[in-house]
């Protein structure tokens, strides 16, 4: 079964974190155990690795089995490992309501900000987790339906930065879900397994369970999983463009950033597309830790409006984003800030 391995080493070259530490997401699971498994037989268990388990503590006796499972395979493959439990101080919704259900975008903020400490007291410089392409095409709907754009569709990247010197990377977005149940069969390697996958309350297990069987039906091919994988890989080299379209055009548009406020000369807005402003705007968001969950295509199209016409009267024009973001227009200068004061 070197697909796999082969899949890795070619999305992950060996020499890139072979010599720094890299830690390693374990679920217990088949995707994470493989991957570890992988990992050690590349580097000829040479490469300094650290096993990291996030225990959410959402399954009561299962998930204590899955923290007992990856401490004792961790120990018996001669690996380090810290096992984090989440708790409720995790989940901590943007409205900065405390909630003991964890939704989806909570648990993997935790599991960033607890994989980022992991990787700190270790001195790593990578991240490593399971991600495959069945997780990529799974995404990829799931966005889609909810009517996500280029970025959504683009689906899992292959690298995201989680600080300046650290780099989340999912090596094994090309190897598919039969082919890690065909390594671990030939490996004999041993797994847990996560009752809660075949739960049809969840959108992804839905996705997983009756909407690709049926477009493999519909389609009249089981080769839709490959097309559909393909086709994000297309969306993510188109928007890749468009990011670095936006990271030149923000060089030359930013007047002035701070802690808590960027500022454009209004004419930076002219005669660029949409998208890029759009991007570029994002990246913004993302730099200043400004909230991005209840920014819908409404909004934006809201201020794709309100920025165009560019006004450069010496009236003040004003609009509010979610997140208490603000946005106001004034001799020239568009300037995009945190309004903590404001209570609306």
């Amino acid at each position: 079964m070197e697909s796999v391995e082969a899949s890795i080493l070619h999305s992950w070259p060996l020499d890139l974190w072979s010599g720094s530490t890299s830690v390693v997401g374990v679920s217990g699971g088949p995707d994470s155990v493989s991957l570890l498994h992988a990992l050690l037989v590349i580097s000829d268990r040479q490469a300094p690795l650290v096993v990291a388990h996030i225990d959410h503590g959402l399954r009561g006796a299962e998930s204590d089995g899955d923290r007992e499972f990856v401490h004792d395979l961790s120990h018996r493959w001669g690996v380090p490992c810290e096992i984090v439990r989440l708790t409720e101080e995790d989940a901590v919704p943007a409205q900065g309501i405390k909630d003991v259900m964890f939704s989806e975008a909570e648990l993997r903020k935790a599991r960033h900000r607890h994989l980022r400490r992991i990787a700190f007291r270790h001195g790593a410089r990578w991240v490593a987790t399971a991600h495959h392409a069945d997780d990529v095409v799974e995404t990829m709907l799931h966005r889609l339906l909810r009517g996500s754009g280029p970025r959504g569709l683009a689906s899992i990247p292959p690298t995201r930065k989680l600080a300046s010197n650290l780099t989340l990377v999912h090596p094994m977005l090309s190897v598919s879900r039969a082919q890690i149940i065909q390594y671990i069969e030939a490996n004999r390697l041993p797994f847990r397994v996560d009752r809660s996958n075949a739960s049809e309350a969840y959108t992804r297990n839905r996705i997983r369970h009756q909407l690709l069987p049926y477009l493999r039906e519909f389609s009249e091919t089981s080769d839709v999983d490959r097309r559909l994988w393909q086709a994000t890989q297309q969306i993510r080299e188109e928007h890749e463009f468009v990011e670095e379209s936006a990271r030149q055009w923000l060089q030359t548009a930013r007047v002035s950033e701070d802690a808590g406020s960027v500022e454009f000369a209004a004419q930076a807005f002219e005669n660029v597309p949409w998208c890029v402003i759009r991007e570029g705007l994002v990246a913004i968001w993302h730099d200043l830790s400004w909230p991005l969950q209840g920014v819908t295509a409404k909004h934006w199209d809201k201020l794709r409006s309100f920025l165009q016409p560019i006004d450069q009267g010496p009236h003040p024009r004003r609009m509010q984003l979610p997140g208490q973001i603000d946005v106001t227009m004034r001799r020239g200068i568009v300037r995009f800030f945190r309004n903590d004061s404001d209570t609306d």
